[in-house]
């Protein structure tokens, strides 16, 4: 199979400037071309017409985008040998035009290497802005929010459910306005037998918002261990001294939370009753923001939250 791409390859690489950077550079085209000769390149990757040798030695991570000219060269010839290595670049990372990459550099997660930039060889740019040659960290990298789809968009993706969040809209515009002025206070803790013994340390206590009169409790939810999945049911997490807007989306939504390996982010599936709403519509994203906080905020129509609520331990 190695063979087969290897030969792939050098019979396609005297075309690749002519047919593939300037007939369909920059376009998905390109990404597929190189995925054919064997290159590992993730989910909504965009290439601008960049020039790539051994393209299965090169890994791409998602989200990411290599800019104009940029040439990702595996291999280096040294005085006394040709040496090929793995070139990897993570996810949401950015390259500049005319930037240069070769085999054993990375370019961690949410790294940037301006154009007209490279580094030495065998280098490991962490997380932030990189420049220059050698390319140096400037600083760290500003990540611009993404913007929400278009609400027809969604409703052409999800049309049943699109229907379906109508009503939920109009009966928690409706609960807000009928409930909104009533106490929310935690249900009594439910026995889940499925469960682990008890949820990781870093999950108990209550918590406060900051903006407003609402507590949580992250230990009142069901901890499945293998998972690292949180679900948390309704009414049991969530506590209000005094209505507030919201109070009704508290009161009838549950969360199942998705963690990752470190267990400082998740994301959090929502269901309304019998609806467990798609994450395209809306989801809850959690991370951890120090020993005693977490900041949280729902992300609609599949953008970054436009407003998030952090909340202090109190307890």
């Amino acid at each position: 199979l190695y063979m087969i791409r290897h030969w792939t390859a050098l019979t396609f690489g005297p075309i690749r400037d002519s047919l593939v950077s300037e007939v369909v550079g920059g376009t998905f085209l390109e990404t597929s071309f190189y995925r054919t000769l064997g290159a590992t390149i993730g989910t909504n990757v965009f290439f601008d017409s960049i020039y790539l040798f051994e393209p299965d030695l090169l890994e791409v991570g998602n989200h990411s985008s290599i800019g104009l000219n940029t040439c990702l060269s595996p291999h280096q010839i040294t005085r006394t040998e040709a040496q090929a290595a793995v070139l990897r670049v993570g996810k949401r990372c950015t390259t500049g035009f005319n930037a240069v990459l070769h085999g054993r550099d990375v370019l961690e997660d949410d790294g940037t290497l301006s154009g007209l930039s490279m580094p030495f060889i065998g280098t490991r740019l962490k997380k932030g802005a990189w420049s220059g040659y050698p390319a140096q960290r400037r600083g760290p990298v500003h990540q611009p929010k993404m913007p929400n789809l278009p609400a027809w968009y969604i409703f052409l993706l999800n049309p049943c459910s699109s229907v379906v969040g109508l009503f939920w809209w109009v009966a928690l515009a409706v609960g807000d306005l009928c409930f909104g002025c009533f106490k929310l206070d935690f249900e009594q803790e439910k026995e889940f037998p499925n469960s682990s013994s008890s949820c990781p340390a870093h999950f108990s206590g209550v918590y406060e918002a900051t903006t407003l009169p609402v507590e949580i409790r992250l230990d009142r939810g069901k901890w499945l261990a293998q998972d690292r999945c949180l679900v948390l049911d309704v009414g049991t997490y969530a506590k209000a001294h005094q209505g507030f807007r919201g109070a009704a989306w508290c009161r009838f939504a549950g969360y199942t939370l998705s963690f990752d390996q470190n267990l400082g982010e998740a994301i959090g599936r929502v269901h309304l009753g019998w609806w467990q709403v798609p994450v395209s519509i809306v989801c809850l994203r959690v991370r951890r923001s120090d020993e005693r906080s977490w900041t949280a905020g729902h992300s609609w129509f599949r953008g970054d939250p436009q407003e998030e609520i952090h909340f202090e331990k109190v307890l």
